[in-house]
């Protein structure tokens, strides 16, 4: 059975992602109602419009870009030319591979039609099971290398038309007259975020590879104020520049407005599924402006210890018993008499090395130790180390 194609003008001249991976971004998005379509049963879930993708480019993916933990359907995106009868057979091989039960497979195509060759074949493959199932008195699911699935395929077109009858979906991949709502959601994994967020207490080692570059981007953005040549020398001389106690502090502000983001994705989830629309709608638009940061969000678990050290090291430093400003450079009036020698407020005296009567006394041993440790670790956590 062809599904309708929209009449609307507006959707009908929108063609699919251009790359694939903002295909199968459209697909993830899509694949909950398609199988809300196809009347294939779903469990109950957190935000029930939300599928998964199964793996990355190069992954051993047994044929499956898009699963769904809550049905046993999955899909497969082909953002390329048209689909041949060789490839879908090929595909079906490599499904018997996936270890879990499906009871239906999707073929998402990213072309306007469906071939014809295409449309026999799954008609054919699916009258081949429903006499299999009447013979074994068995029914689906089953794990493909027992039992295939049953087949569908789909096209640009109908897959659109499925799409749109979401109005909050339809909205955030611009298939509303006036444009698109969730400009930041298109390519975006929420369950990429979810999981971000949910990992934000982890403690992970600063050093070694691993980091995404936009994680590795957003951890150099936080770091910038750490200037970790001037952190080191805190503590083997008196003279600390304001500018680097600043620079701890402002990272550590840096640390909080991450935190803050991944709080607030915790406090909007719950209504990105919700029944109401205009709460839903309220949330969309929320993480649409949240995912932007997810960068930041991720980067949390590689500066816990860091984080740690430099709220320790700037406890120490702000108070402000602690330090006197020396004296700054004479001001004299038009006539050349002296008029005052204000303090240097970009300049702090503490009583690391030497003592001074107005001064307390300093742990200047746990000052170096954290000085050290938080210039070494900004260090690591800068880069990317592979071990050959």
């Amino acid at each position: 059975m062809r599904l309708p194609i929209l009449a609307s003008d507006n959707i009908r001249n929108i063609g699919a992602p251009e790359s694939p991976y903002a295909f199968e971004r459209f697909c993830v998005d899509a694949f909950p109602l398609v199988q809300e379509h196809f009347g294939i049963e779903k469990k109950p879930q957190f935000h029930n419009w939300l599928s998964s993708g199964y793996g990355k480019n190069g992954d051993s993916q047994f044929g499956v870009d898009v699963f769904d933990y809550s049905s046993f359907a999955t899909g497969q995106c082909k953002s390329g030319q048209s689909l041949q009868a060789s490839e879908l057979i090929e595909d079906l091989e490599k499904l018997k591979g996936f270890p879990r039960p499906i009871s239906d497979h999707f073929f998402l195509l990213a072309t306007t039609q469906t071939p014809k060759k295409i449309q026999e074949l799954v008609i054919e493959r699916n009258e081949e099971l429903d006499w299999k199932l009447q013979q074994l008195g068995q029914v689906l699911p089953s794990t493909p290398s027992i039992l295939m699935p049953r087949l569908h395929v789909l096209n640009w077109e109908e897959l659109k038309s499925i799409l749109s009858r979401d109005f909050f979906l339809a909205a955030k991949w611009g298939f509303q007259p006036y444009g698109n709502l969730y400009k930041h959601l298109n390519e975006v994994d929420i369950k990429e975020v979810e999981s971000a967020v949910m990992t934000t207490s982890c403690c992970i080692p600063a050093g070694g590879g691993g980091k995404s570059s936009s994680v590795l981007a957003a951890i150099l953005n936080i770091t910038a104020p750490l200037k970790t040549e001037d952190i080191k020398r805190i503590g083997s001389e008196n003279r600390v520049s304001t500018y680097t106690v600043y620079g701890l502090n402002e990272f550590l502000n840096n640390i909080r407005n991450a935190v803050a983001y991944a709080q607030s994705f915790r406090e909007i989830a719950p209504n990105l599924g919700s029944a109401d629309r205009a709460a839903r709608h309220e949330a969309l638009e929320k993480l649409d402006s949240l995912v932007v940061h997810q960068g930041r969000i991720q980067a949390i678990k590689y500066l816990r210890r860091l984080g740690r050290a430099v709220k320790k090291l700037y406890s120490i430093l702000k108070d402000p018993d602690s330090f006197f400003n020396p004296p700054g450079e004479p001001v004299f009036d038009i006539y050349g008499a002296f008029v005052d020698a204000p303090d240097d407020e970009s300049v702090r005296i503490y009583s690391f090395v030497s003592e001074f009567d107005d001064l307390p006394s300093m742990p200047t041993e746990q000052v170096v130790w954290l000085a050290k440790f938080i210039g070494d670790e900004t260090e690591k956590v800068r880069m990317n180390v592979t071990l050959i």
